[in-house]
């Protein structure tokens, strides 16, 4: 998934990937895990204990990017 705020990054729902059928390397590591709160996770996924940061919704960060692309999109005159 790419969003219009930061269009050099790719995002990729790792629950949908299934390992086998990869070519080449799966990260080693993942930065964050995000929608992961217990409205949004959903209650038979077992995340594990590997001390990375966890959001109920995107990160503060991007969703401050997010924020400020909808201001300017939805703009009068632009939207």
């Amino acid at each position: 998934m790419t969003y219009h705020c930061q269009p050099e990054r790719v995002g990729i729902t790792m629950g949908s990937v299934n390992e086998e059928t990869v070519k080449g390397a799966l990260p080693k590591k993942v930065d964050v895990h995000i929608f992961v709160g217990e409205s949004s996770k959903p209650g038979w996924y077992e995340l594990p204990e590997d001390h990375t940061q966890r959001f109920p919704k995107f990160t503060p960060p991007f969703q401050k990017k997010i924020d400020a692309w909808k201001q300017v999109f939805l703009a009068p005159g632009l939207g």
